[in-house]
Order: structure tokens, then C-alpha cells, then sequence
């Protein structure tokens, strides 16, 4: 399928057909059937000097451990971790949860409940607002702490007055499990934060503490593996098919062949558009970006991407040399994160 805005952003029919054929391979590479998309992940460190081809990279296990356990803290908190943003939900797994409780509790349409929802989601809508398209990042004012605070009061309150059910019950009644198969799933030190607690105590609790690993993970990338976290890197599903069209589109003869990279800044907001636009202009690396739960990387890296993509295969290099990996006993030593029991969401089985 392909949506008819697709025809309405001004860009050529060259990049048209160069992201069609991005949506080819999707169908082509089977990226939504079985486990294909978590067998083609490949986890690596650019440098400042090289930023890599993911295609011909070698995975690397430090990167692999590191970006698989942000994926997994990232998948439940959301990939805002900024600490004033304490408990306020925005986006991630944990936000069902929420939501399921509320349905439980009954008090959707609560005119009080509803409010203090509205004023949840107000704050929430002002953080996302301020994303910086390139980098993928947020501003955080300093109203903020205590606005979330306040509205998660709020939602206390007026949502949940005589709703005793604790978290775990909320998952175990969504996911038609007994509660003991949730607890089980969880790990000791999330059950101790949930157990028994009022179902936005806990949930507030659960937010917070992946926040913080987060923050902690990428620092103890630097002081115990020595790497800079923003270069980390992965290949996905969505870089397959960015690289697959140029591949086609070079194979087809059109000129550029990353001609892709061009249509893919024009889904940048009007605003970012020159930012972008003088980064490619000066061949620099634009931002990777900050959402590594996200297999579509950020567009402008893509368009870099593409452009490096083409250049390669016109050298007719047979491949990259990939770089070397470190032995096993190199790794840092962490416990990694277990993905929370909740039901996974639809937008899952799509590839865009």
C-alpha cells in the first residue's frame, strides 16, 4: 500500500520510486514475518572518523549487550529518560498499563478523572513538543517536575478513589493470566515496587526506576566499556530496506541512486528541513538519533546514509572489512533488564 500524501511532499519521481522500493523489501525480506527483523539486527560502534555501512558491519556483543537492554528499559519507560520528567507518562508499554487500569477502574468518563487526565496529557503534548527533529531529543522546563507530579496526583485521586487493584492485577486481568504468572514474569526488585502498592504508586515507581537505568546505562557505557553512547549504532529492518533501494535504484539506472535520501528529508518538519539540508551539503554526519527502540533511524542520518550507500557501491568495493569484536571476557558484567509482561501492540506487525 502506499498513501497518496506520499505524492503531495514535492519530491521527484525518482525518490518516489526509491522509497516504493524500500516498501518492496519489507515484503520481499519477509521483515514481518517470524523473527526476521530480531535475525537481521546487528549492534556496532561508528567512530568519529567512520561512520560505518551497518550492511557490512560485524556485531559487536558491547554493543549488543548495551543496546538490547536500552530496547528493553526504552520499550517499557518510553525514550524520554530525562529525570524531571519524575512519572509522567510519555509513551512506552508501562503506558497501556496505565491505561488498562483506568479501564478496570471504570472511571473513564468520570468528569474529575477525565480532567486530571486531560491535564496528564497537556504536559505531556508540551515535553513532546519541544522534540528536536534531528537529535531526537526534548527540552525540559522547569515547570515541569512538579506539573507531573501534580497530575499524577491528580489522576489518584479523582481515577482511582476506591480501586484497590495493584498493578500486577492489572496486567494479570488484561492479559486474562492469574496474577501469580505476572509476578512470576517480573523480576524480584519489580515486584517489590509494585506489589500490594496503589496501582499509580506502582506505576509511577516502575517509570522512574527504567528511567534512571537508562541514564545509568549510557554512562556506564563510557567509565566501563570506553565508548561514546552516541555511536552506538544498529542495523534494522528499515535500514535494509533504505539500502535495497539503492541498490534497485542503482541497478535500474537512475541517477542519483539514493535518490531515496532526498524524499526522506521532506518528512522532516519545515523547520528542520535547512538544518538537514546544510549538514548532507557539507557531508556531516547528521544525528543518528536519540530513539533506539525505533528501527527507522532518524531522517536525516537516512539521506546521509543513502548518499554513503551509493558512493560505496559505485567504488565496487566487494565489502567493508568489518570491524574486530572483542572476546567475552571483555564484556562489562550487568544483569539485563527483563522485558515487562504486557501485551505487545499491533503497530508491531507493520513495516512503513
Amino acid at each position: 500500500m502506499v498513501q497518496t500524501g506520499l505524492f503531495e511532499l514535492g519530491g521527484t519521481d525518482d525518490g518516489a520510486f526509491g522509497v516504493m522500493m524500500h516498501e518492496f523489501q519489507h515484503a520481499v525480506g519477509l521483515h514481518v514475518i517470524g523473527d526476521t527483523r530480531d535475525r537481521l539486527r546487528k549492534f556496532y560502534f561508528a567512530t568519529k572518523t567512520d561512520e560505518g555501512l551497518g550492511r557490512f558491519e560485524a556485531d559487536d556483543p558491547i554493543a549488543r549487550r548495551y543496546g538490547e537492554s536500552w530496547r528493553t528499559l526504552a520499550d517499557s519507560a518510553g525514550m524520554f529518560y530525562d529525570e524531571r520528567l519524575h512519572a509522567l507518562p510519555i509513551g512506552g508499554q508501562l503506558v497501556q498499563a496505565l491505561q488498562a487500569a483506568l479501564a478496570q477502574a471504570g472511571t473513564v468518563q468520570v468528569p474529575a478523572c477525565m480532567s486530571a487526565r486531560s491535564a496528564i496529557g497537556a504536559v505531556a503534548i508540551e515535553v513532546a513538543g519541544s522534540l528536536d527533529a534531528l537529535t531526537g531529543t526534548v527540552t525540559v522546563e522547569a515547570s515541569i517536575p512538579n506539573r507531573a507530579d501534580q497530575a499524577m496526583a491528580n489522576v489518584k485521586s479523582a481515577c482511582f478513589a476506591s480501586f484497590n487493584v495493584d498493578l500486577i492485577g492489572v496486567m494479570a486481568k488484561a492479559a486474562g493470566v492469574p496474577p501469580a504468572m505476572i509476578e512470576a514474569a517480573l523480576a524480584p526488585a519489580d515486584v517489590a515496587l509494585v506489589k500490594g502498592k496503589h496501582v499509580v504508586d506502582g506505576f509511577s515507581a516502575l517509570l522512574i526506576d527504567r528511567r534512571a537505568k537508562l541514564r545509568q546505562l549510557e554512562t556506564e557505557l563510557a567509565s566501563k566499556a570506553g565508548k561514546q553512547w552516541d555511536l552506538l549504532r544498529f542495523f534494522s529492518d528499515e535500514e535494509d530496506a533504505d539500502d535495497v533501494s539503492v541498490i534497485v535504484l542503482r541497478a535500474a539506472n537512475v541517477k542519483p541512486p539514493n535518490a531515496i535520501g532526498s524524499f526522506l528529508t521532506l518528512f522532516l518538519p519545515k523547520d528542520a528541513q535547512p538544518r538537514c539540508n546544510d549538514l548532507l551539503a557539507r557531508r556531516e554526519v547528521p544525528p543518528y538519533g536519540h530513539d533506539l527502540t525505533d528501527e527507522h533511524h532518524s531522517f536525516c542520518w537516512r539521506a546521509d546514509h543513502a548518499r554513503q550507500l551509493a558512493e560505496h557501491l559505485q567504488k565496487e568495493a566487494p565489502s567493508s572489512a568489518a570491524r574486530a569484536t572483542p572476546a567475552a571476557s571483555q564484556l562489562p558484567s550487568f544483569a539485563a533488564p527483563r522485558p515487562l509482561p504486557i501485551k505487545r501492540p499491533l503497530r508491531e506487525r507493520l513495516a512503513y
